[in-house]
């Protein structure tokens, strides 16, 4: 069984678990299937939007493509339960002008 197989198998055991959405999120990053990528992370947000790595994965595919305003409604329900986390608001500028590492 493929490690996407796994976690599928995972994710229908646990449906509302995000960070098995999100484990699959970057499996499909790495593969460059990034409509996948993007679903999964979305899942992920969905299950919980105080998600920090889906919201800033969701920012790595979104900002370079000049997407910007796809995520503020995601952005603004992140900081509703996290209105003091200074290091994603960073973390998100530097992915937004283009100066954040992405793998």
């Amino acid at each position: 069984i493929s490690v996407v197989g796994e976690l599928r198998q995972l994710i229908n055991e646990n449906p509302n678990c995000a960070e098995y959405y999100y484990y699959l999120g970057i499996v499909h990053r790495k593969r460059k299937e990034n409509v996948m990528a993007e679903k999964a992370f979305r899942e992920a947000l969905g299950k919980n939007p105080g998600h920090q790595g889906a919201l800033l994965a969701l920012a790595e595919i979104y900002y370079p493509q000049g997407s910007f305003n796809i995520l503020e409604k995601d952005i603004q329900e992140y900081f509703k339960i996290y209105p003091d986390d200074n290091e994603t608001m960073q973390l998100l500028n530097k992915i937004k002008t283009g100066q954040a590492a992405t793998d």
